[in-house]
């Protein structure tokens, strides 16, 4: 293999909004033959960022045996993992339980809620640069009777 020695006295930067070039010159030798060539590439700089909400979670109000759906939007770099949980218990997929996340928009949709499912909701985004958190409560309201249902009470 041919040693590569790269030529810093020549090294070119060229700083620009949004991207940067890199020109590194080198000189190859081969054969004791020595040849000078030049690697160029395109330095794009992303600066990193704590999670922040664009979207908090709304207080929501759901008829029971309705499904409810919290949504939030969140940002940050790199991209932030989202959690979500119930009164602090952590949350999972499940039958009742979905979780979904599309870019930057994550959801929550719990399926059929009960009085079980009342309180307080809280998703958080966390990545290397720090966390955030939002929080909303769900009430679950009695269903309506129907047009023509009786009240069987006397």
């Amino acid at each position: 293999m041919s040693p590569v020695t790269p030529v810093e006295e020549k090294m070119e930067m060229e700083l620009s909004k949004p991207t940067s070039k890199i020109k590194v010159p080198t000189i190859i030798i081969e054969d004791e033959k020595m040849e000078e060539v030049t690697s160029c590439g395109k330095l794009k700089v992303i600066p990193s960022t704590e999670p922040l909400f664009t979207r908090k979670l709304d207080v929501l109000e759901v008829i029971e045996g309705r499904n409810a759906r919290f949504d939030c939007k969140v940002s940050g770099t790199p991209s932030p993992k989202v959690t979500w949980s119930h009164f602090d218990h952590p949350l999972t997929e499940s039958e009742d339980i979905r979780i979904l996340q599309e870019g930057g928009r994550h959801s929550l949709i719990i399926s059929h809620v009960t009085n079980d499912d009342e309180g307080f909701y809280t998703v958080i985004a966390r990545n290397s640069h720090g966390e955030a958190e939002s929080s909303a409560e769900l009430y679950i309201q009695e269903p309506r009777p129907h047009r023509g249902q009786e009240d069987d009470t006397v």
